[in-house]
This record gives C-alpha cells, structure tokens and sequence, in this order.
C-alpha cells in the first residue's frame, strides 16, 4: 500500500487547512474560490441570534437573552437580519448586495411560524433580571428562548421574602380593607392570561386623593412602560374602523392603565368581555393584515367620577371599583408632608422588587384559592356603578324590539319612563331633549311615523324599532 503522504501534496494539504478554517456556510472549489451558502449562513444567524415572525408579529420579534421583545416594524427585522449577514460575509470577503439580500430573504422567511406561539404560552412564567420565575413552584429557573415569553422585566426579583413594610402601608393608607385585593391584582398584572378571574379595575375617588400615586411610585415602575399600553374605555370600545389599532396596542403588554377617565357614555361595552375574557378579537397594525389576538393585559383604569356604562350583565360580571379612601393631597400642604414622612420615595423605590414578589405570591395564593380578595365595599360601589344608568335598565326592563315599521310613540314612552322612575324612587328624570340624545346614542332614532304598536296610522314623532315589553 502506498504511504498516504506521498499521494497527498502539499498544495493539498493547504487547500485542506483552509478550507478548514472557514465557516460551514463557505464552499472552496479547487481553486480556492469561496462561494455562498446562503441556507447554512442564515441557519447560523438563526441559532446565534434568534428571530420569530408570526401571523400577529409579522414585523418580527427577537430573543435578547432574557425574553423574546417585539421588533417595532418590518424595517428594523431587515435592518438587523442584514447587518449580521453583511458582517458575517465581510469577514469572509463575500459581501455582495446579492448575497446579502439572498441570506436575509431566507432568514425572513425561514423565521414565520403559522402558529402564534406566543398565545397564553405557560402564562405562569414571567422574566425577570435574574431568571424566569415561575408562579406556580415559587422558583427561579434560568432564562429559556423555548418558555416563548414576549416581554419582561429588566430588573432582578427579590425572592428573599423579606415584607415591603413601607409599600404594603402605602396601599393599606389608599385603599383601606381593599389593600390585599390591590396587592393580588398587581401580582395579576405579571401574570400572560386573563384567565382565569377575568376582572378589571376601576379606581374611584375624589379628585387629588392620590389614585395617580398609586401607579406612579409602585404600579408603573414595576410594569415598565415598554410592558404597558394606555387605552381609555372608549378606545377599547369604540366601533369606528380604526379602533382595531387601537387594540393591536396591547399585543405583548402586561398592563392596560388610563388613569383619568371621561365622564362620558360608553355606548357598546361588548368588547370589554372579550378582551378580559380570553377570547380572540381582530386586531392590526398601521400598514399591516388582520389579525387574531387574544388579550393578557390587565385593564385597570381611574376616574372622579365613573362614566356611565350601558348596563350589561356580562360586563359588570368583570367589573369592579375600587374606592380610594386616602385624604386628599392636592393643595394640602400637611397631608402632602405626612406622606413624605410616612412613605419615603426612596425606601419606596428600594422595596420594588420585593414587593413584585410579595404581590406575586398573593396572587398565587388567589390562583389556589379560586378568587381575589373582593370586599363588601368594592361590590356595593361596582353594583352602584351599574345602576347607575337608569336609563338603561329601564330599557332593559320595560322595552323589547319592534319588528315591523315605524316604533311606539316618543310620548307614550317618555309616560313610561317617568312612572319607571317615580316607582323605583328615582330622582332626575331626564328631560325629553336629553331622552332624545341618549336614545340615539344607543342607535335609537326620532322619526315621524305613522306606524307603531300602540296607535298604528297616526303620523307622529316615534322611537323606531322599540315598544314597550308590557
């Protein structure tokens, strides 16, 4: 047999010894000229530097070691996909405009699942500085691109159990007997499922008693406005075309807060019990397709004074108030220096983390339990909240659709509502102009008619398509 060393060259051996230097995605013919793989150079990029596109996140999201982030636009997934390819093929000397836009057309491509993994994917998991905390084992756990977390927090959770004395006595001196409820539904804000209580938040005081307090120096630094988005009942309920932007926002928020409500109707509330019910609504961005998306931020909302909410019944299943109960600050130069003294921002600040843990271990214990930590005094302000549109009960007692032309009498109707009220002990009959405008509101027209339920062939002014149920 021959000796090995004398077939082999040593130009062979050369050509060998380089090749061997070189990434797994360049090819070196005989000749020692480099050529482009550009499936082994994008599944390099891919495994180095994750990226994931889905039918909700066609502009991509990324992996940065901690948590999978949300890439703003398409333009910032190509800008990024094209820089590692373009620095990988300049160390290799094989930039060329088309082998760059061969390898990011691949990645971008290579990149989209059909199925948005990031849906409720073990909603128990929320990333923090230090490692993945899981609600359910009380445990950290190192960070895993697999958990498919969209979102977290870049700040380390204090799991040493020590009690946020100085947070704890801030949420007691708000909210009274309310404060372990606050303190579950904080820890329900960490949580990537509406499921399974499916409740939201309005805090309710009087103005400059502190509610704006409450989500600056504890709520909002632990969410991070990243995690966050700020809708109003209104947005999150509007019918008009563009509102599906609206509620494209809260993909991959771990909270929705407004925290100053308008003292306005809201007309068609329907939305709220999908949107805090687990259930899919459509959703899109600016200059991107419909898509399904399936809400885990939870809604907590403030006002002086609750907007008047069509009363429906599965709306007000997952509504509730929540009283603040704290003096009032603004323009109180004693009150204002007492919560200083009692509540330092500081030592506010230094408990944070503690407190993200403290709050999420009461939620777990909610999660066990089978319910938050309602009280008395939140239902009897939730149920005051619901009766509070008399109107709308009325028409929910007293009023069922008309299927043929025209509707019953403005006049007939208006009798009814004034003896509803006198019989329920009711004040402040609206008047019949403001009757009229709350009527169309709800998608109830004035027209003159000459059909109707009660008096048919007489033209007159009458609501159309309703009569009286009785």
């Amino acid at each position: 047999m021959a000796d090995l060393r004398s077939v082999i060259t040593p130009e062979d051996e050369q050509a060998v010894q380089a090749n061997s230097n070189h990434p797994i995605w360049v090819n070196m013919d005989d000749k020692g000229r480099k050529t482009l793989d550009a499936v082994k150079l994008g599944d390099e990029i891919t495994t180095d530097f994750p990226f994931l596109r889905t039918p909700s996140l066609l502009n991509g999201a990324y992996f940065n070691g901690k948590y999978w982030e949300r890439l703003v636009n398409k333009e910032e997934l190509n800008t990024r996909i094209f820089k590692l390819a373009n620095m990988k093929l300049a160390s290799e000397g094989l930039y060329t405009t088309a082998n760059s836009k061969a390898v990011t057309n691949w990645v971008i491509n290579d990149i989209f699942k059909s199925r948005d993994i990031f849906t409720n994917e073990k909603p128990w998991l929320v990333s923090f500085e230090n490692g993945t905390y899981n609600v359910k084992t009380d445990t950290l756990q190192p960070h895993n691109k697999n958990d498919y977390i969209l979102g977290g927090f870049d700040y380390p959770l204090d799991t040493s159990g020590k009690e946020p004395h100085t947070i704890n006595a801030l949420v007691k001196y708000m909210v009274g007997d309310s404060a372990q409820f606050l303190t579950e539904y904080i820890g329900y804000m960490f949580y990537r499922s509406y499921e399974p209580f499916n409740k939201f938040v309005v805090l309710q005081g009087v103005p400059g008693n502190g509610k704006s307090t409450l989500n600056n120096s504890i709520i909002k630094p632990l969410m991070h406005e990243k995690n966050t988005s700020h809708l109003s009942l209104e947005e999150l309920t509007s019918s008009e075309s563009g509102a599906r932007f609206n509620i494209a926002d809260l993909l991959g928020k771990y909270a929705n807060i407004f925290m100053d409500l308008k003292n306005v109707y809201i007309a068609s509330p329907d939305q709220l019990k999908n949107l805090t019910g687990g259930d899919a609504v459509n959703a899109r961005f600016k200059g991107g397709g419909e898509f399904a998306l399936v809400n885990f931020a939870t809604f907590l909302f403030a006002s002086n004074e609750l907007p008047p909410l069509r009363d429906d019944a599965g709306v007000f299943a997952r509504a509730l108030v929540l009283p603040t109960i704290a003096p009032v600050v603004r323009d109180n130069q004693e009150e204002q220096v007492k919560r200083e003294r009692l509540f330092p921002k500081e030592q506010i600040k230094a408990e944070l983390s503690l407190f993200a843990y403290y709050a999420l271990r009461q939620f777990a214990k909610a999660l066990d339990n089978g319910h938050l930590s309602i009280t008395e005094e939140m239902q009897e302000a939730t149920k005051k909240w619901r009766y509070s549109d008399p109107l709308s009960m009325f028409l929910s007692e007293e009023t069922q659709s008309w299927q043929y032309e025209g509707g019953i009498s403005t006049g007939r109707l208006y009798d009814e509502l004034v003896s509803w009220y006198k019989d329920n002990g009711l004040d402040h009959v609206p008047s019949k102009i403001v009757l009229n405008r709350q009527l169309a509101e709800r998608g109830i027209e004035k027209k003159k008619h000459r059909d109707g339920p009660d008096d048919n062939g007489s033209l007159k002014w009458r609501y159309m398509g309703i009569d009286l149920s009785n």
